[in-house]
């Protein structure tokens, strides 16, 4: 700031007073003001109604839709054309909430709306037991918590939760509905057998019976409209029955009571008993012309608001923490917005100064001399200015222009039993002596004096060295010259003869003022100024850092303790530190003021909620006098407390509830099961592993002071810590199962009071189960060895196909054998007869069989048509040799393609050979008959052979007598035919019965299934 000269100083003024939040030159109120308006997001800055529910967020009835308030921020809601679940109409009368935490709107179109928390929406609620809800006249809550409407000539009481309802319906001196008009109404109370519904007039009702009431009289407000409002104003008024039986109204244009002589609500100011009001904390009224009031009935005393703040009253609502919420109107017709007043305790008495130029100067030193005058030294002021006991104010020690500027401002005070030594910026001292009254000037050999200590006498002055100043002789000497550049900001003097320096970049130094040796202790990170330092009762030093909070170290052990933001400190940018007598330490830093508790390390801030008017502090404006009183000074001036004091009365926190505001997956909102606020457990989907939640407190009072932490189980091994800046916390890539969130705040003291615990279930994907992850490597283990063995039962089934098809090979070439046998037999008949023309044909015919057998033999898989010709093949030589005995026929479906079937070779000859040899050849009389046929049958390839021969049984019998030795050929097929299922995985059949059973020669038939080769 610009220095002014001696003759402008004149006009400096200095203003003592407490303020509201926008420094409004209000006398006495222990109070703040916070305004939020439409360029904090609220909907619209006119606010008709305020209610808050059981979650903690704060609910605005405005001309321009309905906003929710979570104590930093707006959720807005609006009429959307064609959309039923927005609201109804863009202009909200009234808004409410019941017992059972239901938000329940009344628009300008006299409909009411219900908000669904699930859904985040709203439904209109048209009718309740058949009374059509299409002019609703007012919305209130009743005694037991039920939402009261007043529509046309019916009152309903519901209740939603047990969805029940009860209508009165209102009836005029006649007998007739007494309908209650176009006008909105704002009170509705029901006693016994009265009912009294008040506007800008009161209506009262008696009862008849349960369900009718009455019309009995109307009652006029006196002085109501003083002035003409031509613009959207909603008057208010709460009728109030005290237990005398007295009617008041509280409204926001006067507070008003029943007169019983002339039956008139008339203005009334104080005349209140002390017992009037009775059954909550505070009750509250406005005044167009005063502001608002609000008694309290435990103090029984009336907190007055005036209209410079407020201006016309609007909404008011008494919250249960020792705050105001209300809207105002200016006198040209502007809303205001909300505005939030809080009570202060007067803890902080706050001196405001203001310079002539409006700005607010910088206290940059302090101190009360021996006549309890308290010295103010302010940057940029030729003089030091001194406040008296009384609150006069004097001006002390002016410079000459060319001092100052040789000088600089004040930087610092030293106070001792005789005077008060005052060192500028640069090369000035002077000593304020309590004897004479008078100052005495000094210029140390020094380049400056900003950093003093008073001891014995002597002055010490610190740089980057440490000097010792003799006032009586005027002589500087060095003490201790350090080996660094690094300027000094505060001296403490330890037992003996140890001066402590605190220095830039976070460096200690003790020096021995009698040795002058000194010792560097360099702490970390080493980035910060050492502003100010203190030793506790406990022997800890306690450093004030310009940006790293305050630092807790013991010289002894080396132990180190940061405070910051992260542990609740309220700004890291710290200047000053007292201790109190309880052994905590008091900090001013660039946000307010914050107090650690060594023993439990929580701190407590305090700021503009407790009465602080200061926001922004500076370095060396701090005092403690002798009766333990603190002073802090910063921008614009000082505050002083007495510590002890604060725990003296009533400091109960507020009671505060975790807010969640907003809970998203994948960044989109999430309608869950239940309301997320009422929920304990929130369920995802598979493949959902993230989300994201905003939260917020209920502790709107200390919205800013609050701190939160979070872990979420499974993911966090310890609490992350966050601030009011900061209020959300996201997760993703989680695995599916069951995660606990924990979420806490902490309240005023530094106490975690407030908590959430909410269950994120993250249902699985099939393969990340824990039966898949358990059964999944059992199964793949299960598989292996199933493959193995299948491995190896294949290879042994191989081995095996192996060895059947040698001994497959083996059987066919025994066949051969058999049949050669059987056919020399016919060429030795022929030969025996002497019929050389048969035996050469026989040999011929023989020839070429053979060798197509020996031929087909060699094959496992011949055509149809080979085994077909070998077929008629043998049955020719036979037929030549035993014509007079058979005759034979070869039949193929005409649907067999020959040519392109490959079956087994030789398993059909054998048994024309048993038809030849053990059927026909037997008979005597007749002449024997052999067929054999082909065809397919289920996909399978059949072959029939039958003769009408003697039969199995005789054939048996005669070769008993005749051969003693057992043919094998059909044992040999009936083996070659189970290898061969084996081998083609199949059931190959052999069937072998008589023919006629019935008949002494019962002829025999044979079927057979002639494996096919796979193709």
């Amino acid at each position: 700031m610009k220095i002014r000269p001696a003759a402008n100083r004149k006009i400096f003024i200095l203003f003592l007073y407490i303020t509201s939040l926008y420094c409004l030159n209000i006398e006495a109120q222990e109070f703040t003001v916070r305004r939020l308006t439409t360029q904090a997001g609220l909907s619209h800055d006119n606010i008709r109604d305020i209610a808050r529910d059981s979650t903690g967020f704060l609910w605005l009835a405005t001309w321009d839709g309905l906003s929710r308030f979570d104590g930093y921020g707006f959720k807005n809601y609006h009429h959307v054309p064609n959309d039923t679940n927005s609201l109804n109409y863009f202009a909200v009368r009234q808004v409410k909430v019941d017992a059972y935490n239901n938000l329940w709107v009344l628009t300008d179109l006299k409909l009411i709306q219900k908000y669904n928390r699930l859904a985040d929406n709203f439904s209109s609620l048209n009718e309740i037991s058949g009374v059509k809800l299409n002019n609703v006249s007012l919305i209130s809550i009743d005694i037991d918590g039920s939402l009261a409407v007043l529509n046309n000539d019916r009152i309903i009481l519901w209740n939603d939760k047990k969805h029940l309802a009860r209508v009165i319906a209102l009836k005029d001196k006649n007998g007739g509905s007494f309908l209650t008009g176009q006008s909105f109404y704002n009170g509705l109370i029901i006693t016994g057998d009265e009912i009294w519904i008040t506007g800008v007039e009161v209506l009262l009702f008696k009862k008849i019976t349960d369900e009718n009431y009455e019309f009995e009289k109307k009652y006029p407000i006196t002085n109501l409209l003083r002035k003409r409002i031509d613009f959207d104003y909603n008057f208010w008024f709460n009728l109030y029955i005290s237990k005398n039986g007295a009617k008041w109204i509280f409204s926001n244009s006067g507070l008003f009571r029943l007169d019983d002589k002339s039956q008139v609500f008339v203005s009334e100011k104080y005349n209140i008993s002390s017992r009037e009001f009775t059954g909550k904390e505070r009750f509250c009224w406005g005044d167009y012309y005063n502001g608002i009031y609000v008694y309290d009935t435990v103090d029984n005393n009336i907190k007055h608001i005036p209209p410079e703040v407020i201006g016309y009253p609007g909404a008011i609502l008494n919250d249960d923490d020792n705050t105001l919420w209300f809207s105002g109107t200016s006198p040209s017709g502007v809303p205001q917005g909300l505005s939030q007043v809080i009570f202060t305790s007067g803890f902080f008495r706050n001196t405001l100064i203001q310079a002539p130029d409006s700005t607010q100067p910088a206290v940059y030193s302090l101190a009360v001399d021996d006549r309890n005058r308290t010295w103010v030294g302010i940057r940029g002021f030729d003089d030091i200015v001194v406040i008296g006991k009384d609150g006069a104010l004097t001006s002390e020690g002016r410079l000459s222009p060319q001092t100052l500027d040789r000088a600089g401002h004040i930087r610092s005070m030293a106070v001792t039993k005789d005077g008060i030594w005052i060192g500028y910026y640069l090369r000035l001292i002077r000593f304020y002596s309590y004897k004479d009254r008078r100052f005495t000037e000094f210029i140390p050999d020094v380049k400056a004096c900003r950093t003093l200590l008073a001891l014995n006498d002597k002055l010490y002055i610190a740089t980057s060295n440490l000097y010792i100043f003799d006032p009586k002789a005027v002589k500087t000497d060095t003490i201790w010259r350090s080996n660094t550049k690094l300027s000094t900001y505060k001296l403490y003097q330890d037992v003996g003869d140890v001066i402590w320096l605190g220095m830039a970049k976070e460096t200690l130094a003790r020096v021995n003022t009698m040795t002058g040796e000194g010792k560097i202790i360099s702490l970390p990170p080493g980035n910060s100024n050492i502003e100010d330092l203190i030793k506790d009762r406990k022997g800890n030093f306690w450093l004030a850092l310009l940006g790293d909070g305050v630092c807790r170290y013991n010289a002894e052990t080396g132990e180190i303790r940061y405070y910051t933001t992260q542990e609740g400190l309220s700004n890291n940018t710290t200047y000053n530190l007292l201790e109190d007598r309880e052994g905590n330490i008091w900090v001013s830093t660039n946000m307010g003021i914050s107090r650690i508790n060594p023993e439990t390390d929580q701190i407590r801030t305090f700021g503009l909620s407790d009465g602080l008017k200061i926001r922004e502090f500076n370095s060396g404006a701090k005092f403690r006098t002798n009766e333990g009183e603190f002073l802090f000074g910063g921008m614009g001036g000082f505050v002083r407390f007495y510590p002890d004091s604060l725990n003296s009365g009533k400091n109960i926190p507020p009671r505060n509830r975790i807010i969640i505001t907003a809970f998203e997956i994948s960044g989109i909102e999430r309608v869950l099961d239940k309301p997320v606020n009422e929920a304990d457990t929130i369920k995802l989907k598979p493949g959902e592993d993230n989300f994201h939640m905003t939260f917020s407190s209920s502790d709107f009072r200390n919205a800013f002071n609050t701190r939160y932490r979070y872990r979420l189980t499974g993911v966090d091994d310890d609490w992350r810590l966050t601030g009011s800046n900061n209020r959300n916390l996201n997760y993703s890539n989680l695995s599916p199962g069951f995660h606990t969130l924990y979420l806490e705040s902490n309240d005023i003291n530094g106490n975690w009071t407030a908590s959430k615990k909410l269950v994120i279930n993250i249902r699985p994907y099939f393969f990340q189960t824990r039966g898949f992850r358990i059964g999944m490597p059992a199964t793949l283990v299960l598989l292996v060895i199933f493959l193995l063995l299948t491995y190896i039962r294949q290879l042994r089934y191989r081995e095996r196909q192996k060895q059947e098809a040698l001994r497959l090979q083996t059987l066919q070439g025994q066949m051969n054998p058999h049949f050669i046998f059987n056919s020399l037999n016919s060429i030795n008949y022929f030969i025996s007869n002497n019929d050389k023309l048969s035996a050469n044909r026989y040999i011929a015919d023989f020839a070429r069989l053979i060798r197509s057998i020996l031929h087909n033999m060699n094959y496992s898989y011949i055509t149809l048509e080979k085994e077909i010709e070998s077929v008629e093949e043998y049955l020719k030589i036979e037929h030549l040799r035993f014509g007079d005995k058979f005759d034979y026929k070869v039949i193929v479906d005409e649907n067999i393609k020959t040519e392109e079937i490959r079956v087994s070779p030789g398993l059909v000859q054998p048994f024309v050979e048993n038809a030849i040899w053990h059927g026909v050849r037997g008979l005597e009389h007749r002449k024997g008959f052999i067929s054999v046929k082909f065809y397919f049958n289920n996909r399978k390839l059949i072959c029939e052979i039958e003769d009408d021969g003697i039969g199995r049984k005789k054939s048996d019998e005669i070769r008993s007598l005749n051969d003693q030795k057992k043919s094998r050929g059909i044992s040999i097929i009936t083996e070659r035919l189970r290898i061969l299922s084996n081998l083609h995985n199949n059931n190959y059949q052999l069937i072998i019965k008589d023919l006629h059973p019935e008949n002494i020669e019962t002829g025999t038939w044979v079927l057979i299934d002639l494996p096919l080769e796979k193709n």
